[in-house]
């Protein structure tokens, strides 16, 4: 699950304007038991609606969407089965419906609901053993493996194997041939354990880190990869096949790590904070070449790479945003409806000994988030369009470790009336949430246009409350789904609120 922090940072707070329409909605909250640890949100009997697949450690939990809603009892819950290791959905039989497509020790299957229920065994796709072979994770986790890689709008299957990735394209008739094995060396980190000194190797391999794109500016679906600082590109060739070894290395100089990265801007201050996010690709100025975006949370700064075929290195950025304090996240999103994505970044002052202070006694922090309209060629303005500064509220807990969560749930990613403009979400009371509009190239109403009743809770039993917003119903206007973790994983829940 992402953290809720940078989700609550995201927060932007302008002149009003007129109040659009106001429609119903109605919270249900899902009954579960134990950990929630993945949600996927896809039309699985093909009605049209989204339904609700939830993974709960090695079982799953189904809720399907009537033309009324959902109902507050699971549809249906069930093991995975033996030697399952992630999961993905997907149509992959062709009948318009989503399927579970389940990456297994010995490759890939699938289970696909039949009058209403998932059968108790799913059907092999691919048989073919994986990396994971004679392991098995005590937790399912979604994971992007099934991607349209080539462009002709099938999904493709990504295997990953002792040497890489091999690539399964979708055929027209529904099954899948091995085409490409990619060379993609696997990576390892050794970490302390969490509980008592000792040492965990981890795979540093990740699904989601290829990404199709036109690197080559021949017109042709290459594959994108970020290993050790550099992209590495496998050019599709004449007849749309990746070769098995990378064609060109592009270097992407980061942020250089500096001694004033510290809590005064001074070395040996109370704390240092020198790393980078991870580096993430979006087309940003519209030319269908993919950018690379990277942030120095220590430095407060923000870098832009722009993509182009003729680039043989990336040593100088094409813009450097810089803001106060540490930068700890940042997101490219289409604020405004105009088609472009807009930056978004969040940073927490330098933390000094009166600021550490400030933290302990008020239970909060102290957070901005700067938000830059995208002007197409000209790409960002230097100085923010908007900026919100925010006390955001902390719980601390003591167990067997010390915890920290907080209350406050925001969201800037849905469109909650239907106009084509994202609006901001936050709560307003313990009870209930604002919307507030969307307005276009001018951030967010300064008063809520609407206040949505949530399930009021007394005390602190859960950790974070992180919102997702998407349209569930079809009816044009994203609804909300709020994911309470608690303390101790096992009394976590979901809570849908559709509009009517």
């Amino acid at each position: 699950m992402r953290s809720i922090l940078p989700a609550a940072l995201i927060l932007l707070f302008v002149s009003a304007g007129p109040p659009p329409p106001v429609p119903t909605r109605r919270e249900v909250s899902l009954q579960t038991e134990g950990p929630l640890d993945s949600k996927t949100l896809a039309d699985f009997d093909g009605d049209g609606r989204l339904d609700i697949f939830i993974a709960s450690r090695r079982r799953y939990i189904l809720f399907l969407q009537r033309p009324d809603g959902f109902r507050p009892k699971p549809d249906q819950i069930g093991p995975f089965p033996p030697g399952s290791v992630l999961y993905d959905s997907g149509d992959v039989t062709g009948d318009g419906a989503a399927d579970v497509v389940i990456l297994t020790q010995t490759g890939f299957s699938y289970l696909s609901l039949q009058k209403g229920k998932f059968p108790p065994r799913p059907i092999s796709l691919v048989e073919d053993p994986s990396v994971f072979q004679g392991s098995t994770p005590s937790v399912m986790w979604d994971r992007d493996f099934l991607r349209d890689l080539d462009g002709d709008g099938l999904e493709d299957l990504i295997l990953p194997i002792p040497s890489g990735v091999r690539i399964y394209r979708a055929t027209p008739g529904g099954e899948f041939r091995s085409s490409e094995e990619l060379l993609i060396p696997l990576g390892a980190a050794a970490r302390a354990g969490r509980d008592r000194l000792g040492t965990e190797v981890v795979s540093s391999f990740w699904l989601s880190d290829l990404y199709p794109g036109d690197y080559t500016g021949d017109g042709r679906p290459d594959l994108g990869l970020i290993r050790e600082g550099a992209l590495w590109v496998y050019a599709a060739g004449e007849d749309g096949g990746w070769p098995r070894r990378a064609t060109r290395r592009i270097p992407i100089r980061r942020p250089r790590v500096s001694d004033k990265s510290g809590s005064e801007g001074k070395r040996g201050g109370l704390f240092r904070v020198d790393f980078q996010l991870p580096l993430s690709i979006e087309d940003i100025n519209g030319d269908k070449f993919p950018d690379f975006i990277t942030s120095h949370v220590g430095q407060g700064s923000t870098h832009i790479f722009l993509g182009s075929p003729s680039r043989e290195e990336m040593r100088t950025p094409s813009q450097i945003l810089k803001v106060p304090g540490f930068s700890i996240f940042n997101s490219i999103q289409d604020l405004d409806g105009d088609g472009r994505g807009d930056l978004i970044v969040a940073s927490v002052p330098k933390i000094g000994l009166w600021s550490a202070l400030k933290i302990f006694i008020s239970r909060s922090i102290t957070a901005q988030a700067h938000v830059y309209y995208n002007r197409g060629s000209r790409l960002f303005p230097l100085v923010p369009d908007y900026r919100l500064e925010i006390d955001v509220p902390i719980i601390a807990r003591k167990g067997k470790r010390m915890g920290f969560g907080t209350r406050l749930i925001v969201s800037a990613t849905g469109d909650l009336d239907g106009d084509g403009i994202k609006d901001l979400i936050l709560r307003t009371g313990d009870d209930r949430i604002g919307v507030f509009p969307g307005l276009r190239k001018a951030g967010f109403a300064e008063k809520p246009s609407e206040e949505i009743l949530i399930r009021s809770e007394e005390g602190d039993p859960h950790q974070v409350v992180a919102p997702t917003t998407k349209d569930l119903n079809g009816d044009g206007r994203d609804d909300l789904i709020l994911y309470y973790r608690s303390w101790d994983r096992q009394s976590d829940r979901i809570s849908v609120v559709l509009s009517e």
